[in-house]
């Protein structure tokens, strides 16, 4: 674990870990020259576990995490952000399937998102198998970085975390160790991802989209063996497109990727059923916002195609998003009234309190 002036959440984020069920692990915990509350934090474990760098000046998450790396001695090794929590049974779920399963180099789990206060945002399931995360890669993270359990033997293989991908280190990570080994999740949430204003994914996210498109821009120069322009890259990764051109050449792309994929993939019957159907929905969201155009027809055409049902299934996941998401505001905004109301008759019995004493002196 890498933290910078990360006070405020640190010390829920070191007691998840302390406290698995799973205990035989040392603590690797880099300090990246915070100039907060951090390093007092710290002091206040005395687990021997924990081992403790400090960087004199602040080098950033990759070079950090490179730093740990190289001190690591263990046969795997478990991400870990200083603003989560690990539910108690991660690392010893992580750990037996690692065990089980030789041919996986990383794996992750499903998570459920919090806000700052630990209110529960929404759950974030992932693809399992080593096929659909593949091919969702090129797209997006589908294995969240402070989930990962990996084998430090294949990481150190292919070069640890590259500094020149920042804030996109983690995909390009999974890229790398795709070449070499099986990736994989568990269907099982195992941590709490924060979702807060301070956070490196919030403060930077335009820096991490950019990169991002830098990954997906060479696993399709890889797979196709053309180079696809980048502001292509970027926008398939956002769905927004500046002209219907661009939309045509994204949903190309897209089709060219799927026939070239599951054509070099050794793939079972539910991985490229997983694949062929959000290849058909990706078609099928292109196709959608640029319905006007008449060159997309034949995209829509080939995302029912390879899934005849995607229509009803895209109406059904953005209705149960509506009820979701609804649902949440007004649980939220029960939550935080009610605490409002316990906060007032806190307050209100303070000053009860001192009524009385005043009267009574």
């Amino acid at each position: 674990m890498s933290v910078y002036n990360g006070e405020r959440y640190l010390a829920e984020a070191v007691e998840s870990i302390l406290n698995q069920t799973f205990t035989d692990f040392e603590f690797i915990i880099v300090d990246d020259g915070s100039t907060d509350g951090t390093c007092v934090c710290l002091d206040a474990f005395r687990d021997q576990r924990i081992v403790r760098l400090r960087n004199e000046t602040n080098i950033g998450l990759r070079r950090s995490l490179n730093k740990g790396l190289k001190l690591a001695r263990g046969e795997y090794v478990a991400r870990m952000d200083a603003d989560d929590v690990s539910l108690p049974r991660r690392l010893e779920a992580q750990v037996a399937f690692m065990d089980a399963h030789p041919e996986v180099g990383v794996v992750g789990c499903a998570i459920r998102c919090i806000d700052s206060s630990g209110f529960t945002i929404r759950k974030v399931c992932h693809p399992t198998g080593h096929g659909p995360i593949l091919w969702q890669l090129f797209f997006y993270t589908p294995i969240a970085h402070p989930t990962a359990v990996y084998r430090r033997a294949i990481v150190e293989r292919v070069g640890g975390y590259d500094p020149s991908f920042a804030h996109a280190e983690d995909r390009d990570l999974w890229r790398r160790v795709s070449s070499v080994a099986r990736l994989a999740n568990l269907r099982e949430t195992h941590l709490l991802y924060r979702v807060h204003s301070a956070s490196v994914s919030h403060r930077h996210a335009d820096i991490q989209w950019r990169n991002s498109a830098r990954v997906t821009q060479r696993m399709i120069a890889e797979l196709l063996g053309c180079q696809v322009p980048f502001e292509i890259c970027c926008s398939t990764r956002r769905w927004q497109f500046e002209t219907a051109d661009d939309a045509v050449q994204a949903a190309r792309v897209v089709h060219s990727l799927y026939d070239a994929f599951v054509a070099r993939q050794d793939l079972s019957a539910p991985e490229r059923r997983a694949v062929r159907r959000n290849a058909a929905y990706r078609l099928l969201n292109l196709a959608w916002h640029w319905k006007r155009e008449a060159r997309m027809r034949d995209f829509l055409a080939a995302a029912l195609r390879l899934d005849p049902l995607v229509p009803a299934k895209a109406l059904r996941a953005k209705a149960k998003r509506t009820v979701v998401n609804a649902a949440r505001k007004v649980r939220l905004r029960l939550l935080r009234s009610g605490r409002r109301r316990n906060e007032r008759a806190r307050s209100g019995g303070r000053e009860s309190a001192g009524t009385s004493d005043g009267a009574a002196r």
